[in-house]
């Protein structure tokens, strides 16, 4: 065999490993972000990936304001079930010199919350209201807005839907050219939560970044 046949045989093998990492990498599936979720949130966890891409989303875009409408209402004794997003962006937010905004209507679940992330208390600012006049007035620009504040009724879907939507409605004069949107679950019957939401975004030049049980958007 010659030497030149034999180059070009170890370059295509190189090419072709190569390949083969590129094309089975997903969106959040490796980077320093993902120390955030260890002893959290499993790999195998169908939020794992979608949490651990908009972690590098904070991190590449510097995001200094975080809002979120419904807290971690179980604080750190749900993750596989509810997210606990306030204990991960309030951890998150502690180490970047960002403010992580989260509102929930229940006294209770902002006192768990609260237990949970005694360590980023000064982080992270509790509202207790209703979500959508808390957005009306927030008078910040977000740079991440993270919505899972109503429950899912799989027979009556639409109210829950029609929500989501006032809440975007309602934070869109906020929202900025480097802002990202974050929906929880989204692969529920009659399209999710975030159907109604996602749509107005998208027919506004929105693009998914993310899909799956989380959905994410930003504008490039």
């Amino acid at each position: 065999m010659s030497k030149n046949l034999k180059n070009f045989i170890l370059s295509a093998s190189l090419f072709m490993v190569s390949l083969c990492n590129f094309s089975h990498a997903s969106p959040g599936s490796s980077g320093e972000p993902s120390i955030y979720l260890q002893d959290r949130i499993d790999r195998s966890d169908k939020r794992y990936g979608s949490f651990n891409f908009a972690l590098q989303l904070l991190e590449e875009r510097k995001a200094k304001t975080i809002v979120e409408t419904g807290t971690a209402r179980y604080g750190a004794k749900e993750f596989g079930g509810d997210g606990g997003s306030t204990i991960v962006f309030g951890d998150w937010a502690s180490k970047h010199k960002a403010m992580l905004h989260s509102v929930d209507k229940s006294d209770e679940a902002i006192a768990k919350a609260k237990s949970a992330t005694q360590p980023y208390a000064k982080h992270i600012h509790y509202t207790c209201s209703e979500s959508i006049p808390f957005l009306e007035k927030f008078e910040q620009k977000i740079d991440f807005l993270y919505l899972d504040s109503a429950g899912f009724d799989f027979n009556d879907p639409l109210p829950c839907q029609e929500h989501f939507l006032r809440e975007i409605v309602s934070a869109y004069p906020f929202l900025h050219k480097k802002s990202v949107v974050m929906f929880d679950d989204c692969e529920l019957p009659h399209g999710g939560q975030g159907k109604l939401a996602i749509e107005f975004l998208t027919d506004n030049d929105w693009k998914i970044a993310y899909q799956g049980y989380q959905v994410i958007l930003t504008q490039d």
